[in-house]
């Protein structure tokens, strides 16, 4: 059962493309955080410079390194939490989630907040309104060439008024164990993180017609530098002067309200979130230190109203969305020690914006086999970029951004448990600017064109889903470098046109004496379909993976009423793919920039990652050992640009054995 189209509903009655991952697989996974889970959903890869700095792929359209509104929207139950900055996904632990929704292709009719290629969705656990529940967890593990990591978390919740209210409290505790050896300063394990975060929801349910819930949630991640380790080694880092460490704190509050008025739900939904990110950005040679300290705010609210009857022969949705996003920076930097005012900046990171969206959705079913869905969402948006650099204030830049996103839908089905569906859908992006030149670039659109079959057999111990699409991108913002006083910063500007087909497909399988299957397996071929000044055309996107796939082999053996074993095999594979970057060259006599050579044309090596997991569950208690990473696999995931000066990139990080106790007090 999913929610991704703002109502209850099976996932096979659901016209797009979209997996859903419980909380019992999370647990069975051992997942800490998204990345654990890319590749086991089709169509999902994450390119990590360290956590907290990621940079969210779905269906091969890769956000880039630059500014902008985010490619995918990442939403806590119904508040977004993405903001303007490519590659600061936010850290999201993985804790007390009742599941994580993934809705794969442009999702404008129904989310406001980055949907060009997709919806990932947090969906947190309510508290209980009529029995106590909760759970502890403790985690150790042993990092090879590495030190002792570890987490510790639980949750508990209460029914405060019996069938009113109720509280569930959610903490925890995760130290990622260091592995990356600095040489000069000599320090060893220098990458360790440390992250401490809360959560509080209340659960108000005065009549059956009415229910409020407000949530808080608190995120404090330090990272003592990030993840670069030399090309011919993943335990190594001989070439940064000093360590690179970063901070994010952010604090997140939801309050939503669902009120039943005959037929109808009327819902809000209103979100605010403070987040402060210090970044430390080192440069071999010259010896250059950059601190980005940067802090983010936005609000945002939704009103809307649904029909509640889903089986009727006219469901709909209707609404109205605002989020007014600010950012602040204070950019500082210092050369051979000493500070390097060319490179300070205070003000907009780049961007402030203020957005605001109507839409609305309807499905029509004119018999028990057929439905046919349409919406369509209004979107205006006003950016806007000032601030100080050098002590010197630099021009004032606005731009007003709006766009029409429709999508149109059919189903049909052949049984209750088999449907094919064929969908529409367009996205869309504002432009915006550089932060380190102050140029412009202008908004992208792209068109996706799906096909698909989904199909719960066997008394639904067999599930199976295929999807086809093809991918129209236009005016797409691509990244590119441009050297600004001696220092290369990423830079957006208008790469052209892009496009190609794509499948995805799953199969999951539950056979006799506890037996279980799960395979996932993607393929993409979105390219440039022009050769410009930042790309050449038939090259594919930055660190997307032609090919991915999953398997996971697990059993369940139950061994008397109270007590049984449990084991299981999950393998994860990633093709190849690229990392192209071509630089901009600023004359020094006339500040005039030009394009410039490919400073980068590198193939990141294939990923084969191996993880194994048993356990025996007895009672309230469940212990289970893990290896993560068998064979040790150290295939690049990120590179640090241009490599051919820098000679760095990330890795999957080494082998592990770990030991989870978990109690369950419900």
């Amino acid at each position: 059962m999913v929610t991704a189209r703002r109502r209850e509903e099976r996932i096979q009655d659901v016209p797009i493309a979209i997996t859903a991952v419980p909380a019992q697989e999370i647990f069975d996974r051992g997942a800490a955080d998204l990345r654990d889970l890319q590749y086991s959903i089709p169509g999902l890869n994450i390119v990590s410079l360290s956590p907290g700095a990621d940079r969210i792929i779905l269906r091969g359209v890769d956000p880039g390194s630059g500014t902008g509104l985010p490619i995918v929207g990442i939403y806590v139950d119904d508040v977004g939490i993405s903001v303007d900055q490519q590659q600061r996904d936010p850290p999201f632990p993985l804790v007390d989630i009742a599941r994580v929704e993934v809705l794969r292709g442009p999702q404008g009719t129904t989310y406001g907040q980055g949907s060009v290629a997709g919806t990932i969705r947090y969906i947190t656990q309510e508290p209980n309104l009529q029995r106590a529940t909760g759970y502890a967890l403790g985690n150790v593990y042993s990092q090879q060439h590495g030190e002792v990591g570890y987490r510790v978390n639980g949750a508990v919740g209460v029914p405060l008024i019996e069938d009113k209210l109720g509280l569930r409290l959610v903490g925890g505790h995760e130290r990622y164990a260091g592995w990356i050896d600095y040489t000069v300063p000599k320090i060893e394990d220098a990458n360790r993180v440390e992250r401490t975060f809360g959560r509080a929801r209340l659960l108000w349910q005065p009549t059956p017609a009415g229910r409020v819930s407000l949530m808080y949630q608190y995120v404090d991640q330090k990272t003592d530098t990030n993840n670069l380790s030399d090309l011919n080694s993943n335990t190594i880092n001989s070439k940064l002067p000093s360590l690179a460490p970063s901070s994010d704190k952010s604090h997140l509050i939801n309050l939503s309200v669902d009120v039943d008025i005959g037929g109808v739900t009327l819902t809000s939904a209103t979100g605010y979130q403070h987040r402060h990110n210090l970044i430390v950005g080192v440069i071999p040679s010259p010896p250059i230190v950059i601190n980005f300290d940067t802090v983010y705010k936005q609000f945002s609210q939704e009103v809307r109203l649904a029909s509640n009857d889903a089986s009727a022969p006219i469901s709909w949705v209707v609404g109205a969305w605002y989020r007014d996003f600010d950012s602040e920076v204070d950019r500082t930097a210092t050369i051979f020690g000493g500070p390097f005012p060319p490179l300070a900046r205070q003000g907009d990171d780049p961007v402030d914006s203020e957005s605001k969206a109507v839409f609305g959705d309807a499905t029509w079913r004119p018999s028990p086999k057929l439905e046919l869905s349409g919406g369509l969402r209004y979107y205006w948006d006003t950016r806007e970029s000032a601030g100080r650099s050098n002590g010197t204030a630099l021009p004032t830049s606005r731009a007003s951004f709006d766009a029409f996103s429709p999508r149109v839908n059919m189903l049909y089905r052949f049984t209750d448990s088999i449907s094919v569906y064929a969908t529409a859908a367009k996205g869309f992006r504002s432009g915006g600017f550089n932060g380190g030149s102050g140029s412009a670039y202008g908004p992208e659109k792209l068109w996706s064109y799906e096909v698909g079959t989904k199909a719960a057999l066997l008394d639904n111990r067999l599930f199976f889903e295929l999807a086809g699409y093809y991918v129209d991108y236009k005016n797409r913002q691509s990244q590119g470098v441009v050297l600004i006083n001696g220092v290369n910063f990423t830079e957006t500007t208008n790469g052209g046109k892009a496009s190609g087909p794509g499948i995805e497909g799953a199969l999951t399988a539950r056979l006799p004496a506890g037996f279980g299957i799960d395979l996932t397996a993607a393929y993409n071929k979105v390219e440039y379909d022009r050769t410009t000044q930042d790309t050449n055309s038939g090259e594919p996107f930055d660190y997307v993976p032609k090919f991915t796939a999953s398997a996971s082999l697990h059993q369940r053996i139950a061994l008397s009423e109270r007590t049984a074993a449990y084991w299981r095999a999950d393998y994860q594979h990633a093709s190849s793919s690229f990392s192209i970057t071509r630089a901009n060259t600023c004359s020094a006599a006339t500040g005039i920039c030009m394009p410039g050579t490919t400073t980068e044309n590198y193939k990141l090596a294939p990923q084969d990652l191996v993880n194994l997991r048993a356990g025996v569950q007895f009672g309230q208690f469940d212990l289970s050992a893990d290896v993560f990473n068998v064979f040790n696999e150290d295939a690049e995931t990120f590179l640090f640009s241009p490599v051919a000066v820098f000679d760095q990139a990330t890795r999957i990080r080494p082998r592990s054995y770990g030991l989870t106790l978990r109690v369950n007090f419900d």
